[in-house]
């Protein structure tokens, strides 16, 4: 199904940070791609990834993680937890493979510690890589980012965990010796302050994981090599209650745009949007509502259709996915995905399903299945760019055009988000022309 370009009625949450008085033009020049600059691809061959913490252990099962590759052909594919001493080789064919990971936790527990648990992928050829992390109701995949893709400054978008649970971000270093630098936008539940930097040293394999019973949307991270930072909730809701994990690699800021298209998640109803500023007098526009963020800033709503996000400084976009009680199909869970900027995108994406509902139920599992899957897109450029929403059945979907999407698998009480990445040739010119 096709929508056209609607200006969204925004459920305005507000904006955390210092509101100011909004002064938006009705229209921000979009960006259009250029030809001739640096080119950007999800598509790569050594990534980082980084789990957050889940729920408690003990209760709800054990946590499963595993990759999915998807290669152009045969491939080899190592996978490392270089502060542990884990190796694995694999070799996949063309399409995708799913591969295990270690029957252990992999993640660090509690706010502003230092975990080994870091997942290193390296490939011959270029690949597409997903990681999974799942448990019963709890479960999550994000699309991983190549290390050419990642920088060393991030703001990052969470849940809100105000009312319940724990919002949190993962850094995982790429390089031995990385000094990162952090400022949070609410004080962790370790103590330590809003607003106040302070640094950690770490390894490639070690992850830095902070938490907060607050909003972490807006903290900083910078580094001085190639970090990934991944960020969500831990155990928190979104729109209406029961808790769910959200989690998701993020943008750095050099990534980031002033033109993005917020498409539902097909046959939910409507989903939260989180914008990110890191400058200060960001002008953002989100269909008919009109926003000045400073840096660190982030605002909050929610939209029910198809809707154009204009701003006049590069902004963080992150899609939030409603509690199963808040959504029409009566499916799914909270779950974060970052959405790219137009200007970045894919030359048409095959959409395939990842999931079955076997696959997505877990031990212990006593709710009815109602496994669905689908996807929702922006298709086009600039002012042409359209929202593309549909279920899919078992041979998945072909989009073509510029395609910038987000795939998803639900059921009752449970979810998976991520993004299907970019592969573009001069598109980076257009993110702030």
């Amino acid at each position: 199904m096709l929508w056209m370009v609607l200006a969204g009625c925004a459920v305005d949450y507000g904006v955390q940070g210092v509101p100011t008085s909004p002064g938006l033009p009705p229209t921000l020049p979009p960006t259009v791609p250029l030809d001739g600059g640096p080119d950007a691809s999800t598509r790569g061959t050594a990534f980082v990834v980084g789990f957050m913490e889940n729920l408690l252990l003990g209760v709800n099962g054990e946590p499963r993680f595993s990759l999915s590759v998807g290669a152009d052909g045969p491939t080899e594919v190592v996978v490392r937890l270089p502060a542990t001493g884990y190796e694995a080789v694999h070799t996949v064919d063309v399409g995708w493979t799913d591969l295990p990971l270690p029957d252990a936790v992999l993640y660090a527990q509690g706010s502003d510690v230092v975990g080994r648990q870091g997942v290193e992928v390296t490939t011959d050829a270029p690949v597409d890589l997903l990681a999974h992390h799942r448990r019963l109701y709890f479960s999550e995949s994000t699309l991983v980012l190549p290390v050419d893709e990642l920088g060393g400054r991030y703001r990052v978008p969470t849940l809100d965990a105000a009312a319940v649970g724990r919002s949190g971000f993962v850094v995982a270093a790429s390089e031995d010796g990385t000094t990162v630098e952090l400022t949070l936008s609410v004080d962790s539940m370790a103590a330590f302050p809003a607003g106040q930097p302070y640094t950690v040293e770490l390894d490639a394999g070690e992850t830095y994981q902070v938490l907060a019973l607050g909003d972490l949307s807006g903290s900083l991270v910078v580094a001085d090599a190639p970090v990934g930072v991944f960020g969500g909730g831990v155990d928190t809701f979104a729109g209406c209650p029961a808790t769910s994990h959200a989690w998701d690699q993020i943008l750095p800021t050099r990534r980031w745009g002033r033109e993005h298209l917020f498409v539902p998640l097909h046959g939910q109803g409507g989903d939260q949007v989180v914008v990110v500023a890191d400058e200060d007098g960001t002008e953002v526009q989100v269909g008919g509502t009109a926003v000045v963020l400073d840096a660190g800033d982030a605002w909050r709503g929610e939209l029910p259709e198809t809707t154009r996000i204009l701003s006049s400084r590069p902004v963080g976009v992150a899609q939030v996915a409603l509690g199963g009680d808040c959504t029409t199909s009566g499916l799914g869970d909270a779950n974060l995905v970052v959405l790219p900027p137009l200007a970045l995108y894919r030359d048409g994406a095959d959409v395939y399903p990842l999931f079955d509902a076997e696959e997505l139920a877990m031990p212990g599992d006593d709710q009815p299945l109602g496994a669905l899957q689908g996807y929702a897109a922006a298709v086009g450029d600039g002012d042409a760019a359209v929202g593309a929403s549909a279920w899919m059945d078992e041979g998945g979907a072909r989009l073509d055009g510029h395609v910038r999407g987000v795939a998803f698998a639900v059921r009752s009480f449970d979810a998976h988000t991520f993004q299907l990445g970019w592969d573009c040739e001069g598109c980076v010119d257009a993110l702030d022309p």
